[in-house]
This record gives C-alpha cells, structure tokens and sequence, in this order.
C-alpha cells in the first residue's frame, strides 16, 4: 500500500513571506523521490497553515492557520482527496494537540490558550479559554495536563475538565533557558523543551513545581549557531533530534541522562545546498530517517520536504527531497511553516501517540 506524508505550505508566524495555502500530500515509497500527490488550496481556510496534528481515529487533520486566525479540520479519510469541513475563529492559531474530542490550541498573538470542541467535526467551537502573560506557541497533551511553551516560561494546565482549563505552574524563563518555546515533547515526568537558543530538560514529576534537570546552551555546549533557533524536535529513544532552523543546523542529542545531555552529531544544512539555503523547521525520525521540513527564507527554491538518513548522527546524509517553487510541488514556504505529522499505520490503536505532531507517515 501506499506510504504518505501529510503536510501543509505556510509560512512560519512572523516570518514574513507567504506560502502556498496548501495541505498536500506526498508520496515517500520511495525515500530517494517523494511525489506529491494532491494539494488543497484554501486561501481563507488555510491561510499560512502552522501547527497540525491527525486524531486517533486517523480520519481527521486539525490545522492552525495562522494567516487568517483560524482553526480548521481536514477529511483525510481518503488521503487522495482531503476535504475541509470545519472551522472555527480563533486568533493567533499557533499550535494544537489532540485529547478526546478535544483539541487544545495555543493563540499566539493574543496571548490564549483554548480547548475546542471538536465532537462534531463541521462544527469545531472554543470551549474554553484561559489567558497567559506572553505569546504562547507549542502545545503537548499528556493525560490530565497540557505543556505550553511561551516567550517566557513553561505553563501546564490541568485539562480534565476541558470546560474549565486550570493553570497548575507557570516555570519562567532564567537566562534564556526557557525563552521562547517554539516546541516541546512530552514524555512524562519528562518535559524536552526547545528554546530560541537553548535545549532544556524539565523534571515535571510534582506538576506544580517543575524542577530543570539540564540545559545546553547555544555557543556554550554547542558552538553558535549548532543551537540557534530550535522550532522542532523528535525523540528515539536516548536520541533527541532538533530543528535548529535560526542556525541552518539539523542537531542531535543524547538524552540518556537526562541531567547530563551530551551531543550525538550535528549536520549544517549549507553542506548539502551550496546556495540558497532552507531552514529545518519541524522533525520527525522513523526507522533512522529523519523527514524534515525546511522553509522561512527569502527564496524558496530549496524549501520543501527533506529526507534525513540518521543512522549514524555523526555522518547524516541526504536521501531525497520534495523541493518548492509553486506549483506543481505547492511547497513554496510549506514545510518551513506548514507542518508535518507523524507516522502510523491505519487502523493499529497501539502506536505510541506521545509526540505525534508535525509529520504523518500513513500505510494505505
């Protein structure tokens, strides 16, 4: 059967140049020359698409679109003709994670964080709201809580009860170890937090009080710019992979103790695009390969989907790349803003669901 990834073609917020308004799909059988497949074009609906995630019943993408503040849900039960068939308003979409029939997405700009009722899928409505004191931006969702990354600290909300979003800490920025939280993954007790120029880990075992196990600094740890503007990250087991996009460096980390990271291997991006040159933006790592999108620069020759081998994090390789440009690709800024999912099999309920943001690989 076919192996797709789902992805959108929007710019990265504040970024500045527009994208393809798109949500495309893309053909990986074969790693060395992924294809697109089809695109939907909605400059209302999709309008600079950012963070998105498919439901556990796979039958559903939930998309921000940035441009025009609002939240949509995609159809993609037959990935050869995705749908819209909601939307709802809401300022600022940044970022979403999935809990029942519920998303929870960070506003950006406006400073909220919502929980959607998404039950009825052509009828999408907020819910409920709480405001924070900064622009928020990534989102995880594990059991009770949600993990929000913000321009200055770590919030966590109790969403139990998604009628009535609780804040339980707010954990703030020292140094620039928790400045803006562009993403972040959640394996609890562990939190795995990308900041603009720093990785830090956080022990959130009392929810209350989070406690920093480890940070590693950009031109500290890691010499400028290996660290510089982390906006993605995946994990393998004792491997962190990150999307240094404000660096042109795609950066590995060994988190096996997580109170002492150690670095794995780096890959500065120039090496593999003498001119021109995309920036990483959201990871995902399956099987050893790594599938990165790659944006955000004034030309977008190089933008799109790039495929990774990461076998060994010392000596990273390119497999195989969709590249933008218009149509027909549609991934002029997609991929540098649009978002990947992450892989799974259809119809298997046992695929570990922890980080399942930005890419999605699906076996038809």
């Amino acid at each position: 059967m076919p192996e797709y990834v789902f992805a959108c073609s929007g710019n990265r917020p504040g970024g500045g140049i527009s994208g393809d308004n798109a949500f495309v799909v893309i053909n990986i059988d074969d790693l060395t020359n992924p294809t697109l497949v089809t695109a939907l074009i909605d400059a209302v609906n999709l309008s600079d698409p950012f963070g998105m995630v498919v439901g556990s019943g796979r039958d559903y993408a939930y998309v921000c679109a940035f441009g025009n503040d609002t939240f949509t849900i995609i159809d993609i039960s037959n990935p050869l003709a995705p749908a819209v068939v909601g939307t709802c308003a809401l300022p600022g979409a940044y970022d979403v994670a999935i809990s029942g029939n519920y998303a929870f997405v960070t506003g950006s700009w406006d400073r909220n964080f919502h929980s959607v009722d998404i039950s009825d899928p052509t009828n999408p409505f907020i819910e409920d709201t709480i405001a924070t004191t900064w622009d928020i931006h990534g989102v995880k969702v594990e059991g009770d809580y949600a993990y929000v990354g913000e321009n200055s600290g770590l919030y966590i909300f109790n969403i139990s009860d998604p009628t009535n979003i609780v804040q339980e800490s707010y954990t703030p920025d020292v140094g620039g170890n928790l400045w803006r939280g562009y993403d972040l993954l959640v394996e609890a007790p562990l939190v795995y937090y990308c900041a603009m120029n720093c990785f830090t880990i956080l022990d959130c075992t009392l929810v209350g009080a989070p406690a920093i196990l480890d940070t590693y600094v950009n031109g500290v740890d890691l010499p400028v710019p290996q660290l510089n503007g982390l906006y993605g990250i995946d994990k393998v087991r004792d491997l962190v992979y990150l999307a240094a996009g404000g660096g042109y460096y795609f950066t590995v980390l060994n988190v096996a103790n997580p109170a002492a990271i150690a670095t794995a291997g780096v890959l500065w991006i120039n090496t593999i695009f003498g001119a021109n040159v995309p920036r990483p933006q959201h990871v995902f790592v399956r099987n050893a390969i790594a599938y990165v999108n790659m944006g955000n620069t004034g030309n977008n020759t190089n933008h799109g989907l790039h495929i990774l081998n990461v076998a060994n994090p010392a000596a990273m390789a390119l497999l195989g790349s969709l590249a933008g440009g218009g149509a027909p690709n549609y991934l002029d800024q997609a991929m540098g803003g649009g978002a990947l999912l992450p892989p799974t099999i259809r119809g298997n309920p046992n695929i570990d669901q922890r980080i399942y943001q930005h890419v999605e690989r699906m076996d038809r």
